[in-house]
């Protein structure tokens, strides 16, 4: 799990988003992983959204990572205290805030509640 990385999602022109927590499982991360500044689009992308931010500009960005290859994307919007994941088979699920993120393929079995999130 890596913290506010660059991650490049397309080239030519380049397209470079920084997801708040992004996820590699450990299958794609490569022999010399750490010594790359790139390992291609993470399994799982979260962004926390900013009082400032817009819904559409959200789904924009969460569909920019499925585009690029994420598998999975959570947006969480502490304001309203909900979340809403997205998943490459073109799923979107809108969780409140009693709601529990679930991992799916991407982390199986792995959950955490969205007041993880919304106490800090």
């Amino acid at each position: 799990m890596v913290v506010e990385a660059g991650t490049l999602l397309e080239r030519d022109p380049d397209t470079v988003r920084g997801p708040d927590i992004a996820f590699y499982s450990h299958a794609r991360i490569p022999e010399s992983g750490y010594a790359t500044t790139y390992w291609g689009p993470p399994d799982l992308a979260v962004e926390i959204a900013s009082p400032g931010n817009r819904a559409g500009e959200m789904q924009e960005r969460a569909r920019e990572y499925l585009d690029a290859g994420v598998r999975l994307v959570w947006v969480i919007h502490p304001t309203s205290r909900t979340a809403t994941t997205y998943r490459a088979a073109g799923e979107v699920i809108h969780l409140g805030a009693d709601g529990v993120l679930e991992g799916g393929e991407v982390l199986p079995g792995f959950t955490l509640p969205l007041t993880a999130f919304l106490s800090v």
